[in-house]
């Protein structure tokens, strides 16, 4: 049965798209930006022009959105032949950057029901995918080791993401946000807090690197901590930052069809639209259509961009920010909602303009 709820939850955040029968999620973000204007950041362009930039020039944490950029690199490499996308990976390897997060079990459980885990091992293509539309940690972390950080931050100047912080292991970074020595609470995160982010990225590659061989280090840390709120800010603060302007100018150039070279912009087109396309409610709608979510303690983040049946190319980004718990659950119940309908309903999205103007002007 836990299973089973889980599959349910993975299907109808990721691949399910729906109207809601009362108050609609565009009017719900509407509501919630007039008491809270400067919580949210929010870059959108159709057909190559933007259309709406509210507050997307500046520099928020983006954190596994990043993930995208993992994925343009894991699409260069492929396409070179330097990596297989049909190698098979096993569960285990993956498992060892586990955050014991119901993500992963999420995702474990969608590998099962559509038949891509088979004898304990998946395609690296769906270790790439899975990436993306779960948001997962442990693939990205597992990723990054296979490609090479550094050759992952190279992107960020071929791509124009210029305003982009360095890429590192989020996974390794929330164990090393969450005590894993079991330090006092207050000095352990105020020494983080200290350290730069050149400093505590290699603190991160360090612990990452003993864990591999420390299995019960790796055991003992404590998720649920009682000061899980304050491990949870700190990795926010330390994780990489962007704009929703320069994310949106990402996928501009995967939305484009021309950017990449054909074999990487095929290997892109799997990780980034494979699972999200598989949705009816999607494919009704768009020749193809690539998106994520994510969300940590205060934040919530998102980018889609697509194709319609009508040819126009739609791409978004939003980051909300600073966000109170109960302000937490009501947007991230609401995001995909949200981008969705104002990607697929044009008339929905000159009311958000014309709200959000509005908003700005008062």
């Amino acid at each position: 049965m836990k299973k089973m709820t889980l599959l349910c939850l993975a299907f109808f955040v990721f691949l399910n798209v729906q109207a809601i029968a009362q108050e609609s999620p565009t009017d719900i973000i509407l509501s919630f930006l007039k008491n809270n204007p400067n919580k949210m950041s929010l870059s959108y362009s159709v057909n190559g022009k933007e259309y709406i930039h509210y507050s997307d020039d500046l520099l928020v944490t983006v954190g596994q959105l990043s993930n995208m950029v993992i994925a343009v690199e894991y699409a260069r490499q492929a396409a070179a032949g330097k990596i297989q996308p049909e190698k098979p990976v096993k569960i285990s390897d993956i498992n060892v950057y586990n955050l014991n997060t119901n993500r992963f079990n999420v995702w474990t459980d969608y590998l099962t029901y559509t038949k891509k885990l088979r004898g304990g091992s998946i395609r690296l293509k769906d270790v790439a995918a899975g990436m993306i539309s779960f948001s997962s940690e442990s693939c990205a972390d597992y990723l990054i080791d296979l490609l090479g950080m550094e050759n992952i931050n190279d992107n960020l100047q071929k791509l124009k993401l210029y305003q982009h912080t360095q890429i590192f292991p989020i996974g390794a970074a929330d164990m090393l946000c969450s005590n894993p020595y079991n330090s006092p609470p207050e000095l352990y995160i105020d020494s983080l807090y200290k350290l730069s982010q050149t400093d505590f990225i290699d603190a991160t590659i360090k612990l990452r690197e003993t864990l591999k061989k420390d299995t019960v280090l790796l055991n003992q840390i404590n998720y649920e901590s009682e000061h899980k709120h304050e491990y949870l800010s700190l990795l926010s603060d330390k994780a990489p930052k962007s704009s929703t302007q320069e994310y949106v100018s990402l996928a501009e150039k995967i939305n484009s069809r021309n950017y990449f070279s054909k074999a990487e912009q095929d290997h892109l087109n799997y990780v980034m639209e494979a699972i999200p396309m598989t949705s009816p409610i999607t494919s009704k709608h768009f020749q193809y259509c690539g998106f994520m979510t994510s969300a940590n303690i205060d934040m919530v983040m998102a980018v889609l961009y697509g194709t319609d049946k009508k040819g126009n190319k739609v791409q978004l980004a939003c980051v909300f920010s600073d966000l109170s718990r109960s302000e937490h659950i009501d947007i991230a119940t609401n995001i995909n909602h949200f981008i969705f309908d104002i990607a697929e309903n044009f008339d929905h999205m000159r009311k958000f303009k014309s709200e959000l103007n509005n908003i700005i002007r008062n």
